[in-house]
């Protein structure tokens, strides 16, 4: 067994050190600082776990990973905060082995091993570790799903297109705004489920459906909308909708000071779909020009922007040169989102047209991305945050790439 997983065992001790190298050169373990974000999903977990409620903008999914300690009445943040490092590691370590295990679909064990340790160089991804958000977890169940996927289609093994349908659905209960994907997904092979069902397969689904049920039914109870969370409304409402709005009048959009965030925060949620809703098919019809506009200038913000993680880190160690390794690592992340945001989309644009020539599987990592990148621009000053869920499906499509062209140049060249 061991010289069978050697790979996975080696993979998983390199990440390990990775971790503690970033963590020893920015001191991220040591920080004491809370985003807003990350509040919202300590209430989440303390409204599940305490109460038994769901909250207005975090789905349960977030709740259950990160508020199991709250069931032992560890319910202070410093407790999940401490919990919440150990499951991000073990997410960020299971990333990159789904990540060797789904090239190995494609490649050799040994060249899989390689491109591997590139994913550990994303510090994009790594940078988050110490925060209770959902791009670790996030990111780590979709790559399990899309291993799964591969597998029934390099394999042919159906139970796995359950396994991977299951997993889809269930990454709605951690990031909302991937509904659509989802939800694209399970129609799409809803002839297949329903040809090869089982008992066991069935439930296999059930699982996430009951979750997504108990999501929606709470929410309608609490806020009054059958609806997996409202983020997605006043997300557009105070980033997409308000620049637009900014850029008719020719003026800057500063979250700090925007008014359309005061009053739409002082709304009960379920106004504030309505009102969001409202606006949007407003702009849509009146402003159509500057929401375009507005658009665009989110993508193209989101695609060339550095971690915003960086930006609230302290010195906690006086370190002399601590404001140069920021830079450095600002430098890093900065490219590395532009390099690839970009390939993934001439790849995406590629594999989706010549689709008939490749696995099924490929089509949807490219669907995948075109999917991420274009929902995107609902929202804008995050730093890479939107992207890196996509980096290494985007690594993934670029090896195949390049293997193909090999294949073609051998061929060539024979």
């Amino acid at each position: 067994m061991i010289p069978k997983l050697k790979y996975e065992y080696l993979l998983g001790l390199i990440s390990l050190f990775s971790i503690f190298l970033i963590n020893s050169l920015l001191s991220l373990y040591s920080q004491n600082d809370l985003c807003l974000d990350c509040e919202n999903y300590f209430e989440s977990a303390i409204y599940l776990f305490k109460n038994f409620e769901v909250h207005y903008y975090r789905p349960i999914g977030m709740s259950i990973i990160y508020g199991l300690p709250i069931l032992f009445g560890y319910d202070n943040y410093l407790d999940l905060y401490n919990y919440v490092i150990i499951i991000n590691i073990l997410f960020y370590t299971g990333i990159i082995i789904y990540f060797f295990k789904i090239c190995c679909l494609f490649f050799d064990k040994k060249k899989s091993f390689y491109f591997s340790l590139v994913l550990l160089t994303y510090f994009g991804i790594s940078l988050h570790l110490n925060e209770m958000l959902s791009e670790i977890p996030f990111i780590f169940f979709t790559l399990i799903a899309f291993y799964c996927l591969a597998k029934y289609y390099i394999l042919g093994k159906t139970d796995y297109l359950f396994y991977a349908i299951s997993l889809f659905l269930f990454t709605i209960l951690i990031r909302p705004g991937i509904l659509y994907f989802a939800f694209g997904i399970f129609i799409f092979y809803l002839f297949t489920i329903h040809k090869n069902w089982s008992i066991k397969r069935v439930l296999i689904l059930i699982i996430p459906a009951i979750l997504i049920l108990f999501q929606m039914i709470k929410m309608k109870e609490k806020y009054g909308n059958y609806t997996i969370s409202y983020i997605d409304a006043v997300t557009y409402y105070n980033y997409l909708g308000s620049k637009a709005i900014c850029l008719k009048y020719d003026k800057t959009l500063n979250q700090n000071s925007n008014k359309r965030a005061d009053f739409i925060f002082n709304q009960t949620y379920k106004n504030q779909k309505n009102i969001s809703y409202q606006d949007l098919i407003y702009q849509i019809k009146n402003n159509t020009n500057y929401l375009v506009k507005a658009y665009i200038d989110d993508v193209e913000e989101n695609t060339k922007t550095a971690t915003s993680r960086l930006q609230n880190l302290k010195n906690i160690k006086n370190e002399k040169y601590f404001d140069l390794k920021i830079k450095l690592f600002s430098e890093i992340t900065e490219w590395q989102n532009k390099l690839t945001t970009l390939f993934g989309l001439l790849l995406a644009i590629y594999f989706t047209i010549t689709f008939n020539k490749h696995n099924k599987v490929v089509f949807v990592f490219a669907l995948y991305f075109i999917y991420i990148f274009f929902i995107s621009g609902i929202s804008s000053t995050q730093g890479d945050r939107f992207h890196i869920v996509f980096y290494p499906i985007v690594l993934i499509l670029l090896l195949i790439f390049l293997k193909k062209i090999n294949n073609i140049t051998n061929k060539y060249i024979k």
